[in-house]
């Protein structure tokens, strides 16, 4: 039974990750991005990840940044961290 509930477990976290990055980030409209504030909060969480690399790991469950101490504060829309990166391109080349 531990077997069981643990594959059980790995699917359903693979099925919630998938989906909720592929909303995130622009590339399928499903039920995920549907859901009005939390997907805002979610995707705000996740995109702060891809501006700080050090932290807000937890993609489906942010709380987990909490409990090791990874969560990052600070909002992110997506168009500053675009910006960020497009700056950060300019320097890296110039």
């Amino acid at each position: 039974i531990p077997a069981a509930a643990f594959l059980t477990w790995s699917f359903v976290y693979t099925y919630l990750w998938t989906r909720m990055h592929r909303a995130i980030h622009g590339v399928e409209n499903n039920w995920f991005r549907k859901i009005g504030p939390a997907f805002r909060f979610f995707r705000n969480h996740h995109l702060r990840h891809h501006v700080h690399a050090n932290g807000n790991y937890g993609t489906v469950f942010p709380v987990t940044d909490y409990v090791f101490f990874t969560w990052l504060g600070r909002s992110v829309t997506p168009r500053r961290a675009a910006a960020r990166r497009r700056n950060k391109a300019k320097r890296a080349t110039a």
